[in-house]
C-alpha cells in the first residue's frame, strides 16, 4: 500500500492512543504484551489483530468472549478502509491516514478545551469518510452544539446551500427558535459569496451589527457564519449568535473554523452523494429514513455502477416522463421505482404497484381501470381500479412484458390521451398519473416476435434505466451481507453475528443468478441451518470457488474430447437443461400452463414462478 495508516483509540470521544499500522500489523487486547492495550474487563487478553494484506486492511477477531463489532454487527473477519470504526467493549478504534508528525503533535499543551474540540471534530470527520453518512442529523447536531459551546453562543443554525443560495435549515439549537427567519441571511449569504468565515463582533458602539436588520434586538454582540465547503463548493452555512465574547477562544478561531468547515462540508457532500438529502433550492427531503429498509441498493452501494444508477434516478425523477426500468429478476427494480417516486414532485401522492404477470389476463383490465356497478354479473359496486387509486401519484407496471396484447392497445391509448373509461362506464376519467414500467424480459426481442407492441415500447421507453446485476457490483456483497444480518437478527429468534472469511469468499465468487433476492434467501437459510454463531461455507447452498462470471462470459477451454466448449459448471449446465426441458413440455401442451404443470407434476402457481425464473412464458391457461 502506498498510503500509511494509523489506528486511533477513543474512549468516550477522547483520543487516548494512536499507533501506526505497519506491515507487521497490530495486536489488540487486555494483556500488556499487545501492541494496543485496552484495559477493560469486556476486552479479552488476546482480542483481535489488524494487519495489511494484499492492499487491504484486515481485522480478525481471535475468539474473544465479548466480540468485535464492525458496521453494527459482530464479526470474526472483516476488510476495513479509512474511516471505518471498530468497536471493542467501550473503546472505538478508528482507521485513519497517517498524519505528519508536525501536525499530530501541534497544539497539545495549554489549550485543553480547544484540543478536545479538535479531537471531536477530527473523529467525526473520519467517520464521514465512510460511504455515506449513517445519520447526517446526528453529525450536524453534534457539530452545531459543540461549536456553540466554543463561542458561548445562545443559538445556532446549519443552513443548506444550493446553487450559492440559502435553502433549508437542517439543524438548530439554542434559544428563541420559534421562527426560522430570525437569523441573519445577509451574513450567511456574504459567507457563501466570499467562501470565508464572517465574524462580526460588538466593538462597543455596535457599528458592525447595526446594518443587520434581523439583529436589531439589542441582544447579539457576536455573529459568526462559517461556510461548510467541500472541493471549493459551499454546501452549507453554520451560523452562530452569542451574547458574550470569549477572546481566548476567538484568538485561535481560524484553525478551529477550518476544521468545522471541512467536517460540515464533507458530511453534506457525503449525504448528497448518497441521496440522503436532496438539495433543491426551496424544497428538500430526507431519504435516509424512508429508504432505510432498502439496503440492497441505497445503504450498501459502493460500486461505481450504483453511483451511475443513483444519478440517473435523481435526473429522471425531476421530469414527469415515463420510465422503463430494466434488470434481471431480484435486482431491485421496484426499489428503483419507489426512489423515483419519492424524489419526484408527486412524492406526496400515492404509489401503486401492479404485477402484470401475477394477474389473470381476463381480470387485468378491470383490475387496472376498474368497473361500474352492473358492468357484469357480480359487479355489485363501483371498483376504482389501480389507475384510479394512483391519481396524483405514480403507478408501477411491473413485468409489463407479460401484459396481453389486447390490453397493450388500451394502455397505449390511455398514455397518449391521458383519459380512460371504466368497464361498463360512459364517463371519461382524466388521468393524472406518472407511469413507470419494469421488466426482466428483452422487450426488443419480444417486439421482433410480435409479442409486444412496438409503438407501446417506444411510448414507455422515454427514459431507460438499467439496474445492475449483483455479479456486476461485487464489492457491494460484503456490506450487503452485514446489512441483511442486522435485519435478519431482528426477525429470527436466534443470532448470527458475522460471516467466516471462507464463506464471504464463496459469496464473492458466486455469480448470483437470483441477485439480491437470492442473497437474502441465502442469509435467511443460514439462520435455519447454521449451527455456529456466524455463516460458514457449510450453510451455503453453493460451493466455494464457483465462477465469477455467468456462462456467456467464461473463457473457451481446451477441453477433453466429448465436452462442450466452454465447459460449464454443473449448476449452469443444469439450469440450461431445465429451461430447455420446461420449454419443450410447454410447447407440447400448446402453451397451456395448467396442462404443462400437470405433466411436470407441479402446481400451476409453482410452474408460473418457475417460468418467470427461467425467462419463459405460457400464453394460455384455458383448458
Amino acid at each position: 500500500m502506498s498510503d500509511k495508516f494509523e489506528v486511533e483509540v477513543f474512549l468516550e470521544d477522547s483520543l487516548i492512543d494512536r499507533r501506526p499500522l505497519g506491515q507487521m500489523g497490530l495486536s489488540i487486547g487486555r494483556c500488556t504484551t499487545n501492541d494496543i492495550v485496552l484495559e477493560n474487563a469486556s476486552v479479552s487478553k488476546r482480542h483481535a489483530t489488524l494487519s495489511c494484506q494484499s492492499g487491504q486492511i484486515v481485522l480478525r477477531d481471535l475468539g474473544s468472549s465479548q466480540g468485535t463489532v464492525v458496521r453494527g454487527v459482530k464479526v470474526q473477519f472483516s476488510t476495513l478502509s479509512v474511516g471505518d470504526a471498530v468497536q471493542i467493549g467501550p473503546f472505538t478504534l478508528m482507521i485513519v491516514r497517517q498524519l505528519d508528525q508536525s501536525v499530530s503533535t501541534a497544539g497539545t499543551t495549554g489549550r485543553l478545551s480547544t484540543v478536545a474540540f479538535k479531537n471531536l471534530i477530527d473523529g467525526l470527520l473520519r467517520l464521514t469518510e465512510l460511504v455515506g453518512v449513517s445519520d447526517l442529523g446526528a453529525v450536524l447536531d453534534t457539530l452545531l452544539e459543540h461549536s456553540m459551546g466554543l463561542v458561548n453562543a445562545s443559538r445556532g443554525f446549519v443552513v443548506l446551500v444550493h446553487d450559492n443560495q440559502l435553502s433549508a435549515i437542517l439543524a438548530r439549537h439554542g434559544n428563541d427558535l420559534e421562527t426560522d427567519e430570525t437569523f441573519s441571511r445577509t451574513v450567511c449569504q456574504r459567507a457563501v459569496s466570499q467562501k470565508e468565515s464572517i465574524l462580526l463582533a460588538d466593538s462597543g458602539d455596535r457599528s458592525a451589527l447595526d446594518s443587520i436588520v434581523s439583529l436589531d434586538r439589542g441582544k447579539p454582540i457576536l455573529v459568526l457564519a462559517v461556510p461548510l465547503i467541500h472541493d471549493e463548493e459551499v454546501l452549507g452555512i453554520l451560523y452562530l449568535e452569542s451574547e458574550k465574547l470569549d477572546p481566548p477562544l476567538l484568538k485561535v478561531q481560524p484553525d478551529l473554523l477550518q476544521r468545522v468547515s471541512r467536517l460540515g462540508g464533507r458530511s453534506l457532500w457525503a449525504a448528497l452523494e448518497r441521496r440522503q438529502i436532496i438539495a433543491s433550492q426551496e424544497e428538500w427531503r430526507w431519504l435516509g429514513t424512508s429508504l432505510a429498509d432498502e439496503v440492497d441498493i441505497f445503504r450498501s452501494a459502493r460500486d461505481p455502477s450504483m453511483v451511475t444508477l443513483l444519478d440517473m434516478i435523481q435526473k429522471t425523477a425531476r421530469e414527469d416522463v415515463t420510465v422503463l426500468i430494466r434488470g434481471e429478476t431480484g435486482t431491485g427494480k421496484d426499489v428503483t421505482a419507489h426512489a423515483i417516486h419519492r424524489l419526484s414532485k408527486r412524492c406526496r401522492g400515492p404509489f401503486v404497484a401492479v404485477n402484470c404477470g401475477a394477474i389473470p389476463k381476463e381480470l387485468m383490465e378491470s383490475e387496472l381501470f376498474g368497473y361500474e356497478r352492473g358492468a357484469f354479473t357480480g359487479a355489485i359496486a363501483r371498483k376504482i381500479g389501480r389507475f384510479g387509486l394512483a391519481q396524483g401519484g405514480t403507478i408501477l407496471l411491473d413485468e409489463i412484458g407479460d401484459m396481453p396484447k389486447d390490453l397493450q392497445v388500451k394502455l397505449l391509448r390511455i398514455l397518449e390521451s391521458k383519459c380512460f373509461e371504466r368497464l361498463g362506464g360512459q364517463e371519461s376519467v382524466h388521468l393524472d398519473v406518472r407511469v413507470l414500467a419494469a421488466t426482466n424480459r428483452d422487450l426488443e426481442e419480444a417486439v421482433g416476435r410480435d409479442e409486444f407492441r412496438k409503438d407501446l415500447f417506444y411510448r414507455i421507453n422515454v427514459v431507460g434505466i438499467r439496474v445492475p446485476a449483483l455479479r456486476e457490483r461485487r464489492q457491494d456483497i460484503e456490506p450487503l451481507v452485514h446489512e441483511m444480518l442486522v435485519a435478519a437478527n431482528k426477525r429470527f429468534k436466534r443470532r448470527l453475528y458475522g460471516v467466516t472469511p471462507e464463506a464471504l469468499a464463496a459469496m464473492q465468487e458466486y455469480h448470483w443468478p437470483g441477485n439480491i433476492r437470492e442473497l437474502r434467501n441465502v442469509i435467511d437459510r443460514a439462520f435455519i441451518l447454521e449451527s455456529s454463531d456466524r455463516i460458514t461455507v457449510e450453510s451455503l447452498p453453493f460451493r466455494a470457488g464457483v465462477t465469477r462470471d455467468p456462462p456467456a462470459a467464461q473463457k473457451t477451454l481446451d477441453s477433453p474430447s466429448g465436452l462442450p466448449s466452454p465447459v460449464l459448471h454443473l449448476d449452469d449446465y443444469l439450469l440450461r437443461q431445465e429451461r430447455d426441458y420446461v420449454a419443450l413440455v410447454l410447447r407440447s401442451a400448446n402453451d397451456n400452463v395448467t396442462h404443462a404443470a400437470a405433466l411436470l407434476g407441479m402446481t400451476r402457481p409453482a410452474l408460473h414462478r418457475r417460468l418467470r425464473r427461467l425467462g419463459l412464458r405460457g400464453d394460455s391457461d384455458e383448458a
